[in-house]
């Protein structure tokens, strides 16, 4: 008998007794663009408020209607559906879109867009305690259909266009260096040097942090950049990586993968990109670090289906570095134009996991595990 561990008791009793995420009258607005039976039940899933997405029972069955937000835009819901509907045609495990009675798989209404996905059966598997040994096999069988979806992916370009990731048929970032150096050079004057009193109020030692390093950090990430992506970028492999493939988004039913969801942040990157964030989202421990051997083993299941390239191994940490400079960016860029202190605690993780002086990071470690496999 599988035992709930105590947070997801309490998420699946706020679930049962909180309000949808949506609000009851647009869920039967929106409703009433499908012919999908009259709608009995609604709910918020149980993993909580991490999108606005509620669970419907009808009286043709369940289903799941999400709302996307608004600067996901037109054609970045039409890059996740084609990708969708091509993993549907190769029978991928993932949840299929429903139409309309317009015949499309997005509604728009207002200021927000909908789609409605059929019910996918299954539980997370990190919800429960587990043996070492049924922990491992949901680690395995994970691995390799990040593999199997890399696989079937690699040749096909999705419709639409996506403001992340790289232009299609190209190894140009949609947002190039100049780009990222701007933001950094305007989050530094707009912030910290005309601002710093009330930055350094607002967030304390974390501004005093990353004003500490932001040299550093302007100069990793021009030679991480030019190295990668420079006039001699190494051959790495390029597709519509899933952007989000961590335990959360994994269902599995009598302990065999039911449904891979939410490809909402799929966009053109490298397949490493995906392969690394994988490994920090399985494998991190509490404290913060990797779990050695169940990267390990995470990685050997995953080139069991599709083996990794030579060029590919030796890139590995420099390419996990050059994705949290990245993030670590945006997330400044995005506290510039928005004030969320959220997002300078995002940029803060996310220079933590590359850049700590005295200490081992991750973007160490996984250069550890990957030497391991060269």
């Amino acid at each position: 008998m599988k035992l709930l561990k105590p947070q997801i008791i309490r998420k699946k009793i706020k679930a049962k007794l909180s309000p949808a995420n949506l609000p009851l009258d647009r869920i039967n607005e929106v409703w009433g663009y499908y012919d999908l039976g009259v709608l009995e039940q609604v709910r918020s899933p149980d993993a909580g408020k991490r999108s606005d997405t509620v669970l419907i029972k009808s009286s043709k069955g369940n289903f799941a209607l999400k709302a996307y937000t608004p600067h996901l835009g037109q054609d970045g819901i039409l890059f996740e559906h084609s990708v969708i509907q091509f993993l549907q045609t190769v029978n991928y495990p993932t949840p299929g879109l429903i139409e309309n009675r317009l015949g499309q798989t997005v509604t728009h209404m207002a200021d927000r867009s909908y789609a409605c996905y059929k019910f996918a059966k299954g539980e997370r598997y990190t919800d429960y305690f587990l043996s070492p040994k049924t922990s491992e096999l949901m680690l395995r069988q994970s691995a390799r259909a990040l593999a199997e979806y890399h696989l079937l992916i690699k040749d096909f370009l999705p419709d639409g266009h996506k403001a992340e990731g790289f232009q299609p048929g190209t190894c140009q970032r949609e947002r190039g260096k100049d780009w990222y150096l701007n933001e950094l050079a305007l989050v530094y004057t707009v912030l910290f040097y005309n601002n710093l009193e009330e930055a350094s109020r607002l967030m304390g030692k974390k501004v005093s942090a990353i004003m500490d390093q932001w040299l550093t950090i302007q100069s990793e990430f021009i030679d991480l950049h030019d190295r990668l992506e420079g006039v001699d970028p190494p051959p790495l492999p390029i597709l519509a990586i899933h952007g989000d493939f961590g335990p959360y988004n994994l269902l599995f039913h009598r302990n065999k993968l039911s449904a891979v969801l939410d490809f909402e942040c799929t966009h053109l990157d490298w397949r490493l990109t995906d392969v690394l964030s994988a490994l920090v989202r399985f494998c991190r421990r509490r404290q913060g670090d990797l779990n050695q051997a169940m990267a390990a083993t995470f990685l050997a299941n995953y080139q069991s289906i599709w083996p990794l390239e030579p060029a590919e191994i030796e890139a590995a940490q420099s390419v996990f570095k050059l994705a949290r400079y990245h993030n670590v960016i945006k997330a400044l860029s995005k506290y510039r134009l928005t004030g969320q202190e959220d997002s300078l605690q995002a940029a803060e993780a996310s220079l933590a996991q590359i850049l700590s002086p005295g200490r081992l990071t991750l973007a160490d470690t996984l250069g550890c595990i990957f030497k391991g496999k060269a």
